[in-house]
């Protein structure tokens, strides 16, 4: 029932645009061959340089992260684009190569023409929106600021879901993420070439974010739920260690799905206000590493 409830979640999240969407706009640029969709909420200083991107998950949309962006501190830019593949950014075809090291690349160059220079850009990605963000941040661009990994997919599962957690998981599912697995054999999978695509091209480098992750040198967060029904929160132990560098926050949001933005959107918000302010957690979190729930 996880991965179903999961797969169902990833269609367009419009009641949260009509509940959230205050102060939303959209809008369209082309850049290269695509098309981009995207939505903004300008911050309350105009002059403002510090931007907060937000990247949704495979199979969804920009829509998916207007709820938590809307609680976002003021002071920030929101821009939240549709992914190529997905949404409103065309062209839908899939013949496109659409493997993360391509997304970032098409990413980066949207961010040249619509964001750069002179901008502060801090990203947030879930899912295959959190790979395609840290393929980004590798480039160690000096306009991007703050970086945040939620349940990012292209990373090893170091204990298998809905098996003891005390046995290694197979060598495949080592390398295929379930939620890979389940979209590329669901009913919208084969209805969908293009959503098909995606699943075909981001598995064919499985392990591309947890091979570069020593190389990110931006201060990052990395927020996992404690019930995560798709990506294991065991992965948070190879995360940890393969982070090489001493700005960062590794967290565990209790009694939380895979969703988190739509299982705790309140706590999601308040974890990147203060993230980005530089300021102390207070939420009650599972370190890394850790069996028990801490407060700090």
């Amino acid at each position: 029932m996880g991965l179903l409830r999961i797969l169902g979640a990833f269609g367009p999240h419009t009641m949260d645009l009509v509940r959230f969407g205050k102060g939303f706009h959209t809008h369209t640029a082309t850049v290269d061959q695509f098309q981009w969709s995207y939505l903004t909420r300008p911050a309350v200083d105009p002059k403002s340089r510090e931007i907060v991107v937000f990247l949704h998950g495979l199979g969804a949309s920009k829509e998916a992260w207007v709820r938590v962006a809307s609680g976002l501190a003021k002071n920030y830019h929101v821009v939240i684009p549709d992914l190529p593949g997905h949404g409103k950014t065309t062209p839908f075809d899939p013949h496109i190569n659409f493997a993360a090291d391509r997304q970032a690349r098409r990413l980066h160059e949207f961010f040249e023409s619509e964001l750069y220079p002179n901008n502060k850009v801090h990203l947030v990605g879930t899912c295959m929106g959190a790979t395609i963000a840290g393929v980004v941040t590798l480039s160690d661009v000096e306009d991007l600021g703050k970086f945040t990994l939620v349940s990012p997919t292209e990373t090893t599962m170091t204990t298998e879901l809905g098996e003891s957690r005390h046995r290694l998981p197979s060598s495949e599912s080592m390398h295929t993420p379930r939620i890979l697995q389940a979209l590329a054999i669901s009913k919208r999978g084969r209805g969908n070439a293009v959503l098909h695509k995606v699943v075909v091209d981001m598995l064919a480098n499985p392990t591309i974010l947890e091979d570069e992750l020593y190389k990110i040198r931006a201060k990052t967060m990395v927020v996992w739920g404690e019930q995560d029904e798709v990506l294991d929160v065991s992965c948070l132990k190879m995360i940890d260690e393969k982070l090489n560098i001493t700005r960062k926050e590794v967290l565990v949001l209790d009694k939380c799905g895979h969703l988190i933005q739509n299982d705790k959107p309140e706590e999601c918000v308040d974890v990147l206000n203060k993230f980005l302010a530089d300021e102390e957690l207070s939420f009650t979190f599972v370190l890394a590493g850790q069996e028990s729930v801490v407060a700090f």
